[in-house]
C-alpha cells in the first residue's frame, strides 16, 4: 500500500501509526501532488481518494493522473464532496451556505454529483457506479449528528457547537495571553464558519459529504 500525502507531518504520523500497528512492512508513503503524481505510467493495481480529490483544482486533470499510473482493469473509487438535487442555486440561503463549506474547508468550487460522473469519463474511467450514501436506509444516524449539539459527550463534546465554540473562546484568551500564535483566532474562526456551514448544509440536505464513486481503467 501507498499513501499519497503533500503535507510531511502528515506522512511523519502516518509512519508512525504504521509501525505502531506491525505494519510498516506493507506500507509506504510518497510527499507529492495528486495533479502530478510523478510515478510511472500503470503502476498500481487499485487506487482510492476519501474526501481529497475534491480539493482539486481541476477534477477531470486530477483523475487523469490517477487513471495514468493505474494498470488496465484497476479500480478507482473514493469519496466526493457534492452539492445534491436539493440544492437551489437561486436560493440565497443556499449559496451561503456552500459558500461557507467552501471557504470554511478550504475548498474550490463544489460541484454536482454529475460532474464527478463527467470527470470520470473524461478522465477515460468507466463510471460503474455513482451515488450518496447519505441515502442509504441502513445508516440511522445522519453524517452531520456529531456537529450538533445533540451529540453532547465528554467524548464528542470538541466536534458540537458549544464545544467548538468553548474552543474558540479559550484560542482568543490564549492568543490574548500569547500562549497560541498570532492568527490562531483567525483559524478558528474559518473553522468554525465550515462546521457550522456542513452542519446546516445536512440538514437542508443540499450537500453531502458521502457521494461514493466507483470506476474502472478499460482492460
Amino acid at each position: 500500500v501507498v499513501g499519497l500525502n503533500n503535507n510531511e507531518y502528515q506522512i511523519a504520523r502516518a509512519q508512525k501509526h504504521t509501525l505502531d500497528a506491525g505494519l510498516a512492512h506493507g506500507c509506504s508513503f510518497i510527499k507529492g501532488d495528486f495533479m502530478n503524481i510523478g510515478q510511472e505510467d500503470a503502476t498500481y493495481d487499485a487506487a482510492y481518494a476519501i474526501e481529497a480529490t475534491c480539493h482539486a483544482s481541476d477534477r477531470t486533470k486530477c483523475f487523469r493522473e490517477i487513471f495514468r499510473v493505474l494498470k488496465p482493469g484497476a479500480v478507482f473509487t473514493g469519496y466526493e464532496w457534492c452539492t445534491t438535487d436539493r440544492y437551489n442555486e437561486h436560493d440565497p440561503n443556499h449559496k451561503a451556505i456552500i459558500k461557507n463549506i467552501e471557504e470554511g474547508n478550504g475548498l474550490p468550487e463544489l460541484t454536482p454529483v454529475s460532474e464527478v460522473v463527467g470527470a470520470l469519463e473524461n478522465a477515460g474511467f468507466e463510471a460503474v457506479e455513482c451515488r450518496d450514501l447519505c441515502n442509504d436506509e441502513r445508516f440511522d444516524t445522519p453524517w452531520h449528528a456529531a456537529l450538533s449539539s445533540k451529540d453532547l459527550s465528554l467524548h464528542s463534546l470538541a466536534r458540537t457547537t458549544v464545544g467548538r465554540y468553548l474552543t474558540h473562546g479559550m484560542i482568543a484568551v490564549m492568543e490574548t495571553l500569547r500562549l497560541a500564535p498570532n492568527g490562531a483566532l483567525n483559524v478558528s474562526s474559518i473553522l468554525n464558519l465550515g462546521a457550522d456551514a456542513l452542519l446546516q448544509g445536512g440538514q437542508q440536505e443540499i450537500f453531502s459529504p458521502m457521494i461514493f464513486f466507483y470506476g474502472r481503467k478499460p482492460a
